[in-house]
């Protein structure tokens, strides 16, 4: 499978994480599951994905520290966040960090999907 279509989905929410890898499984990504920022650094050691799909805020690493010791693995990785905390200064900062686009909870699977597109052909 193609690199650019392999999806790191990272939540602390094992529900979010299910539902967000079987859609997206369902349209042809491969997806793996990571619950928190340190395990998705240890994931990008490990295997190539074309897009990290991460929440901002989660304990022990939020988003922003995971995707900065990503990018630092792996510059070319792309990012999209998710949060359900839409303001404030984690947002300007993951945007910073070079993050695609910072989407709010709940989702708008159909906005996401096109985001996803554009970034995963």
């Amino acid at each position: 499978m193609s690199v650019t279509r392999r999806i790191l989905i990272v939540d602390d929410d094992d529900a979010v994480c299910e539902t967000l890898s079987d859609v997206l499984e369902a349209v042809g990504y491969h997806t793996v599951i990571a619950g928190d920022g340190e395990e998705a650094v240890t994931c990008i050691q490990k295997e190539d994905f074309g897009l990290v799909l991460m929440d901002l805020r989660m304990p022990r690493m939020n988003g922003v520290q995971a995707y900065r010791e990503i990018k630092k693995r792996r510059p070319a990785v792309e990012a999209i966040m998710i949060t359900a905390y839409a303001t404030g200064d984690l947002v300007q900062e993951a945007l910073r960090a070079g993050a695609r686009e910072v989407l709010s909870k709940p989702l708008a699977m159909d906005r996401l999907l096109t985001l996803i597109a554009a970034v995963c052909p």
